[in-house]
């Protein structure tokens, strides 16, 4: 059974079979499995725009139709963050990119996401950087400068107050358990 059809919030990213198996129903659509296929896609549409509707009631506006206008605003510069947290991102060009002041933007943000774009960027790093931790052999100083920190020491601070251990510790415990299958 592909993983689309086990997963629950969250859904697991689609694995090659699953895109076999989404191929292959979508060209014989009278088929049980084509059937089968579009209920776990209501499904998974369904799952994901729940956690949306949450955010969505946050923002502010008049209307719902407003409401889902500023909900894309800072959504797109949400997405933008997770793409380019590694660049150096300064809060007044992602105001911008949101039509809002600087400190209009920041409260906002917060209000629907609940967290500060600042955490937010710093999230993101941690995130990339925990991966480049456990999948590479580069040094603590050249994951920090590759993921945007600004100093080694920073980048520490940010770790610990994420993961709850130093880059080295996070390391070393991760590698040492074996995967699980």
């Amino acid at each position: 059974v592909p993983s689309i059809a086990r997963g629950g919030p969250p859904f697991n990213r689609p694995t090659n079979l699953d895109l076999r198996f989404a191929r292959q129903c979508m060209q014989n659509p009278g088929t049980t499995n084509g059937r089968r296929l579009a209920h776990m896609l209501s499904a998974l549409m369904a799952d994901l725009q729940s956690g949306f509707a949450a955010m969505i009631a946050r923002c502010p506006g008049s209307s719902p139709a407003r409401k889902k206008a500023v909900f894309l605003r800072l959504q797109r510069v949400r997405n933008y963050i997770s793409a380019c947290a590694h660049h150096d991102l300064d809060i007044a060009s992602l105001a911008l990119m949101a039509n809002y002041s600087a400190g209009h933007f920041i409260t906002t943000f917060r209000s629907v996401f609940g967290e500060t774009p600042y955490s937010s960027i710093s999230r993101f790093r941690v995130e990339s950087a925990s991966t480049l931790l456990l999948s590479s052999q580069l040094g603590i100083a050249d994951v920090a400068q590759s993921i945007g920190f600004q100093s080694r020491s920073s980048f520490s601070r940010a770790i610990k107050r994420h993961l709850g251990l130093s880059a080295t510790k996070f390391r070393a415990r991760k590698r040492s358990r074996p995967s699980p299958l």
